[in-house]
């Protein structure tokens, strides 16, 4: 399993017959590992209170959700039931795996003929899941958002297959932020949320991979707001911390070790 979810893990097995789209499926519906994220935005209280009136929604259950995927970037219309047919996707695989090119073809030719495989295709095997999409990812060819089934284009625009997920005691082991001083004014909010100050805190979990391409875009529609999200999962020993301001044209992640990340009793996954 790579580090991140949609990182062409599928393109890596490209020798393994149906065990790629096997372990494709699997991964779409299987109970994830858990990727711990705290998420710090800061910025004038005005749009600090606009962030939070636009982010908060509800799960499933009908439960607060003070920062949702789902209401920040949102799906297209229909897309839960854009379904991938496991065996079409087989078949599908199979032949980009085999597309020949002429003797002395190099990459572009390889890809160009790859292109021409995916836009052949029936109106019947339009959807395109995981395995398809990351194999053309890793060839260099961009899959149209409106030919990703639900998971791929999850993964794609949010980084992760579901929302996010907050717990009771999610915001439990964060303090103030430095400088704000014993004073601060400190409200919470559905026990997963914090307001410091000018500052929101968020602490979740998502599914396999932390929201960073979300991230990017709720930064491009809050530009004025500075994001610094730091995340780790540990079942596959990886860290970071990225932070955006539009604004000040700052868009950069770091890569962190888990214990810089998580106390010992939060290394769960």
């Amino acid at each position: 399993h790579c580090l991140r979810e949609g990182s062409s893990k599928a393109a890596a097995d490209a020798g393994a017959g149906l065990c790629g789209p096997v372990l494709a499926r699997a991964y779409r519906y299987a109970m994830p590992n858990w990727c711990h994220n705290r998420l710090v935005v800061s910025g004038p209280a005005v749009e600090l209170d606009r962030f939070a009136h636009a982010a908060s929604g509800e799960d499933e259950e009908g439960n607060p959700r003070p920062l949702s995927l789902a209401r920040l970037v949102p799906e297209p219309e229909g897309l839960t039931e854009r379904q991938e047919d496991l065996e079409s996707s087989k078949k599908l695989f199979d032949r980009l795996s085999a597309a020949k090119v002429p003797d002395g073809g190099d990459r572009e030719t390889r890809r160009r003929r790859l292109k021409e495989i995916l836009e052949g295709l029936p109106d019947g095997e339009g959807v395109l899941g995981s395995l398809v999409v990351d194999f053309a990812t890793a060839a260099g060819i961009e899959i149209p958002d409106e030919r990703l089934d639900w998971y791929s284009w999850r993964v794609r625009h949010w980084g992760t297959k579901w929302d996010l997920v907050f717990e009771a005691d999610g915001v439990l082991a964060l303090a103030p932020a430095e400088g704000d001083g014993e004073d601060a004014d400190v409200s919470i909010s559905d026990g997963s949320a914090l307001r410091v100050g000018d500052q929101l805190i968020y602490g979740f979990l998502s599914a396999w991979s932390p929201p960073v391409p979300a991230l990017h875009k709720i930064a491009d529609d809050y530009p004025q707001l500075t994001f610094v999200l730091r995340y780790a999962e540990v079942g596959n020993d990886f860290a970071g911390e990225l932070r955006i301001c539009r604004a000040e044209g700052l868009a950069e992640e770091e890569q962190l070790s888990v214990e810089d990340v998580l106390s010992p009793e939060e290394r769960w996954f």
